[in-house]
């Protein structure tokens, strides 16, 4: 944070995926190398990013952007949805409206999956959010979904009901902690906890969520809010600067929430 109370928005604290700490540089900072291969064949992508102990680099939103996987076939589209409906429907809903369980989300509405897709939406099936009932399907994570499995469940989110997907800014947002704490716990505490546990929505103090969601993810879900969810749009309710704030301070509780 600066002298003028601002903070610059950037992960402090673990993160969780296929990442492994390496050998430290010649000033002992630790660097996490993350590789994460979506598609082989046609329409490859393949992802890797550098994070150090104290920053996070997120996936390139323009290469999110660009994420244009093959049509699936009508026997993958099926065998997709096989999958969702056994792992996911429980919590998410047979139809994906979510809150059937746990506060989980809706998978329809199109604010979460035009800028959740594909990074955010892969990596949250395969890792999970820790202390929730939302466990990692990755076989690695000891669920039952191989890579392929992963990937085409995420393809089948964006083709079931297909969605536009939103290139949004890889800029970090500045705000004022302070300021975004008073307005989260106006505004957010109610429906997703004073210590950002959860209520009768999502928790946005999970670490997981915080390592994944970039500054410009969580900006738009307040400022537009969650379509077919109670997640209404602050837009005419907050200042930019009070919005910038909340994002703020939600990035602050990156290593562990604290008041």
């Amino acid at each position: 944070m600066s002298a003028t109370g601002q903070h610059r928005s950037s992960l402090v604290g673990p993160t969780v995926s296929k990442a492994k700490c390496l050998a430290g540089d010649s000033q002992g900072a630790g660097l996490y190398s993350l590789a994460l291969s979506f598609f082989s064949g046609g329409g490859a992508m393949k992802f890797s990013i550098s994070m150090t102990c104290l920053s996070a680099v997120f996936f390139s939103c323009a290469a999110a952007a660009q994420w244009q996987p093959e049509k699936l076939s009508d026997a993958d589209m099926a065998r997709a949805n096989e999958m969702y409906q056994t792992y996911c429907s429980l919590c998410h809903g047979e139809d994906r409206s979510g809150y059937r369980a746990d506060h989980a989300p809706s998978l329809k509405s199109k604010s979460l999956l035009s800028t959740g897709l594909p990074n955010f939406v892969y990596m949250t099936i395969g890792w999970g959010r820790a202390n929730t009932a939302m466990e990692g399907y990755a076989e690695e994570m000891g669920g039952p979904l191989s890579d392929d499995d992963l990937r085409l469940l995420t393809t089948w989110l964006a083709q079931v009901d297909p969605v536009e997907i939103i290139e949004l800014p890889g800029d970090v947002i500045e705000g004022d902690v302070a300021l975004g704490g008073e307005i989260y716990q106006r505004e957010c505490a109610s429906c997703h906890g004073e210590t950002g546990q959860g209520v009768s929505a999502p928790s946005l103090g999970d670490q997981a969520l915080l390592a994944h969601a970039s500054d410009h993810f969580l900006r738009y879900a307040i400022v537009n809010g969650r379509d077919g969810t109670p997640m209404k749009s602050f837009a005419d309710e907050l200042s930019n600067e009070e919005i910038d704030g909340v994002v703020a301070y939600l990035r602050s509780q990156a290593s562990g929430w604290s008041p």
